[in-house]
This record gives C-alpha cells, sequence and structure tokens, in this order.
C-alpha cells in the first residue's frame, strides 16, 4: 500500500474529526460561563484552523508536509483550545504537549492527536448531558411547583366559597342580632 494513500486516508478522517470538534465545541460554548467564553474566543483567536484541502496549497507542496501542518494546527487547536476551556493549569499540558510532539512518525501523531480530541469530545458529551439533565430537573420543578400553585388556589377559592356561602345563609337569617351576628 502507498504511504501517501494511507496519509490521505488518516487527512480524511482528521477533516471529518474537524467537522465533529467544531459542532460539539459549538453546542458547549452556548451554556459556557463569560468568562470561560471570553477566554476561549480571545485563544481561538489567536490560531489558524488546518486547512484540508490539499488543492489550497502550491502544487510543489508534499503532501507529507501538507498532513504534517494539518496535524500539528490540529494539535495546536486542542491544546490551546483544552487548556482554555478545562485545565487552565499549563503544568498538566506539558507533559501531554510533549508526549504529541516526541512521535516521530506522521501516523502515529496522528492516532494520538484522534485519541486526545475524542477524549475531548466525550468530556463535552458529559457536560452537555449534565447541563441537558439539569435543564431537565428545572423544568420538572417548575412544573411541580406550577401545579401546587395551582392546586392552593383552588384550596383557596374552594374556602373563600365556602366562606360566601356560610356568609350568604347567615344574611338570609333575617332576626338575627348583630351582636350575634358578629360573634358567628
Amino acid at each position: 500500500m502507498d504511504p501517501k494513500d494511507l496519509l490521505a486516508s488518516e487527512l480524511f478522517e482528521l477533516k471529518n474529526l474537524w467537522f465533529v470538534y467544531n459542532k460539539k465545541i459549538n453546542g458547549l460554548l452556548m451554556i459556557l460561563p463569560a468568562e470561560v467564553l471570553n477566554r476561549y474566543d480571545m485563544v481561538v483567536k489567536s490560531l489558524s484552523p488546518p486547512v484540508f484541502d490539499t488543492h489550497k496549497y502550491p502544487p510543489e507542496t508534499k503532501f507529507e508536509e501538507i498532513f504534517d501542518e494539518c496535524v500539528y494546527k490540529m494539535g495546536q487547536f486542542y491544546f490551546a483550545v483544552f487548556q482554555a476551556l478545562f485545565s487552565k493549569d499549563n503544568e498538566t499540558m506539558r507533559p501531554m504537549i510533549s508526549s504529541f510532539l516526541s512521535a516521530k512518525d506522521p501516523l502515529h501523531r496522528s492516532r494520538k492527536l484522534i485519541n486526545l480530541y475524542e477524549e475531548m469530545h466525550g468530556i463535552i458529551d458529559k457536560k452537555m448531558y449534565y447541563v441537558h439533565k439539569t435543564a431537565e430537573e428545572f423544568k420538572e420543578r417548575s412544573k411541580t411547583s406550577l401545579l401546587e400553585h395551582a392546586y392552593q388556589k383552588v384550596l383557596e377559592d374552594n374556602k373563600k366559597s365556602e366562606k360566601t356561602k356560610y356568609q350568604e345563609k347567615l344574611d338570609e337569617v333575617k332576626n338575627m342580632p348583630d351582636s350575634v351576628r358578629k360573634v358567628l
């Protein structure tokens, strides 16, 4: 098998991974606090996304160079975004970055990157699940609260209507002295 075909297949997988990443990160951005969102925005503006279209590179560029550029740019995105959103701690990121950069084989480096992105996708999915679950619980509590409030209102209305009925019956009695009427 031609190594270029293997790299082309891997590049296609990276492109799909990039698409999934963008889809998931956009969902996550909706729920992030303003401070984290600002940090993410600042980080992303400083990075350039990978260009997967090989026709956008000069014709003399080797396919291996294009592949490496895409992998390194995706790696740069991963480490910067992961740190901005989840880690903040530069020290915990260094071993991961070192491990990624020390891989000499482009396919091995690409596989490491794919695993890192899949791990981040899992974290994003868990966070999204938690937010949706919390929102559902809040909706259920709100519904329960509304129902309890409505039931309480019905009970109060029933008490008022019983008081009103009693007062009407009391008013029907004609020859009752006012002192007795006030006591009742």
